[in-house]
């Protein structure tokens, strides 16, 4: 590790988010967590992102690292109002991203990364998939990498397949017999192994990595995203 980072964790309230907040928070870093809603142990709670961002960086930064964490909920699309509420939960996900590394810019060697579910285990698991989300924001982030690189911010993406605690053992454990169309010896991987390899990326200096989709598990289909 060069230097303790100061890092932001949006939605910091999964268990990927927490486990995050825990490992980076052990090797040293100064980290500061981010729910929508009230959480025991979250440092900011709030939905108006861009618009506060600024305060928070003065008041826990100045930033290096922002994560964006996973989401909870499964998308519904079978109602014009279910397509809005889409719509309106990406706008405002996409203005947070760009609000993140238009901050960032101010400074060398920015790290913005967003995390993303792998769904192409929804057919055979009960967990929350968000396909229309996840391809939006793939290709906004492609783009705005573009942007955003030649100001010394390095923006890309983890496409996280389902982690262990998102689901009880017994539903992994019925599901295994599918699941070998993924990789024979199929095991989900845990929140605490996947913040460990964010962590080593957080901490590489001049990372070699802008505008990618890195996947982020076990026997991966081709062309997942």
């Amino acid at each position: 590790m060069d230097k303790k980072q100061r890092v932001l964790i949006v939605d910091a309230d999964h268990s990927l988010g927490l486990a995050l907040s825990k490992e980076l928070a052990e090797a040293g870093h100064s980290v500061t967590t981010h729910a929508r809603k009230s959480e025991p142990g979250i440092d900011i709670v709030g939905n108006d992102i861009p618009n506060e961002l600024l305060k928070w960086d003065s008041a826990y930064g100045p930033f290096e690292r922002i994560v964006f964490g996973l989401q909870d909920g499964a998308e519904v699309a079978e109602t014009p109002e279910d397509i809005g509420k889409i719509q309106h939960d990406l706008a405002r996900t996409l203005g947070e991203i760009k609000a993140s590394v238009q901050m960032l810019s101010r400074r060398d060697d920015g790290q913005v990364w967003v995390l993303l579910q792998e769904d192409s285990m929804q057919y055979y698991l009960p967990v929350a998939a968000q396909p229309m989300r996840s391809r939006a924001l793939v290709g906004a982030i492609k783009s705005l990498a573009k942007e955003v690189f030649c100001f010394g911010v390095k923006l890309n993406a983890l496409h996280v397949q389902p982690l262990a605690e998102q689901l009880d053992a017994a539903l992994w454990k019925d599901a295994r017999t599918n699941l070998k169309a993924f990789a024979i010896k199929f095991r989900p991987q845990k929140s605490i192994d996947v913040a460990k390899f964010l962590r080593a990326l957080i901490e590489l200096k001049g990372i070699p990595l802008a505008g990618m989709v890195l996947p982020v598990g076990i026997g991966y289909p081709e062309n997942n995203v």
